[in-house]
């Protein structure tokens, strides 16, 4: 356990290569079952959704974002690298997650201070720092370039954010 959240952080500091990552079914159900449930914290805490808006925002990100790395895969011709690939990408957003929590708790409950610029500053540098890890994952699974690695990573990150809009709604 203590090693694959190593290679986790390892792969978020760009020092790990994304096909190193367990290509099993059960590896991807196990950090996928992680990611869901560091997102449904993060999710009822920062956002205060209930259980519909929850799974309904898991869902369709999980689906758009494998649907996005799925297509990619199958223009590059290398479809097999995407049980290893989506394990990347869970692994790593469930990194990034677990840094971004206590900014998303102070944001909830401590009430509007100085101090929320510096933490929102933060955590949009974690959203930035996970789409280039997530453009990285992208760029050494697709066999393409860094920059559109990060094009592809930030295009799924905007569709998968207007899609749980108009599904789920603003709820601040």
């Amino acid at each position: 356990m203590q090693n694959i959240a190593r290679y986790f952080w390892q792969l978020c500091l760009f020092r790990a290569e994304p096909a190193h990552s367990p290509a099993s079914p059960f590896a991807l159900v196990a950090t996928g079952t992680v990611y869901c449930l560091l997102t449904v914290v993060t999710l009822s805490i920062g956002r205060g959704f209930g259980a519909y808006e929850i799974a309904l925002t898991v869902s369709t990100g999980i689906a758009i974002q494998a649907t996005g790395l799925y297509i990619l895969l199958i223009i590059g011709g290398v479809t097999r690298r995407f049980l290893p690939a989506m394990t990347a990408l869970f692994g790593a957003n469930s990194v990034i997650l677990l840094i971004a929590l206590p900014m998303n708790a102070y944001l909830a409950i401590v009430p509007e201070n100085a101090l929320h610029l510096l933490v929102k500053t933060l955590f949009l540098a974690a959203l930035i720092w996970w789409i280039a890890i997530s453009g990285f994952i992208l760029q050494r699974s697709a066999k393409i370039t860094m920059l559109q690695g990060v094009a592809m990573a930030f295009g799924i990150e905007m569709l998968t954010t207007m899609a749980t809009y108009q599904l789920v709604g603003g709820q601040d």
